[in-house]
């Protein structure tokens, strides 16, 4: 119950960003890329249906693969296929 979405799309800020001096800066954003904030997604989808588009790259911040594999396996294990 409550699931009724078919589609939501998520095109966030970044999580994060570098500085010049090789540092990490987390960004208010990085909520949206919370296992809480994945779970809160998943249950508003239809069930079996609904499809979550989500923006994981950008310009700014260079290729970050282990991120990128990182939000996937979250997403699967959450039960997003």
């Amino acid at each position: 119950e409550g699931r009724s979405y078919h589609v939501i799309v998520q095109d966030a800020s970044d999580p994060f960003w570098l500085d010049k001096d090789g540092g990490v800066t987390t960004l208010p954003s990085s909520v949206l890329y919370d296992t809480s904030h994945f779970e809160s997604l998943y249950k508003l989808l239809r069930p079996k249906e609904g499809v979550l588009m989500f923006q994981a790259e950008t310009y700014n911040i260079p290729s970050n693969l282990e991120s990128i594999r990182k939000w996937r396996n979250l997403l699967q294990d959450l039960g997003f296929a």
